[in-house]
């Protein structure tokens, strides 16, 4: 994927992806109705996560309206029927776009703010750590 490449090389071509004025806004649509399609999902997710690398980056994705919220949503809500493996894989991918539109942006963390949903994370977080040490007890106790 071209948003990915390393190197000077990469940051033009971060720079130049975000700069198309539909990009943002088009992915936001595959955030916001891609709920069966979580390959496309795990995509666009994976696009913005590389382009919020760049700070033009995060602030073009954080002033493009809805893509942070679309974001938590995926990463605390979404239930898709297609199975946890893909599912899982998706809302790991948003856990790490949004951390990388928080790195150095106190802009996006003040819209994180606005969002009202550090309840819910601290929820959604709490529960995960407590599915992998379950897991990990289970691997204890079975070896």
């Amino acid at each position: 994927m071209l948003a990915s490449t390393i190197g000077s090389t990469g940051k033009q071509l971060r720079k130049e992806i975000s700069e198309v004025v539909f990009t943002i806004s088009n992915i936001r649509g595959m955030l916001q109705h891609g709920k069966k399609y979580l390959m496309l999902q795990f995509l666009g997710i994976t696009i913005l996560h590389c382009l919020a690398l760049e700070e033009d980056g995060r602030e073009l994705i954080g002033c493009t309206g809805n893509v942070i919220k679309e974001l938590f949503n995926i990463y605390l809500k979404q239930e898709v029927p297609a199975g946890p493996e893909h599912l899982n894989r998706v809302k790991v991918a948003a856990g790490k776009a949004l951390s990388t539109l928080t790195l150095a942006s106190t802009s996006n963390c003040h819209r994180i703010l606005k969002l009202k949903v550090i309840g819910n994370l601290v929820r959604g977080l709490e529960d995960r750590v407590l599915k992998e040490i379950s897991t990990e007890d289970k691997k204890l106790w079975l070896d």
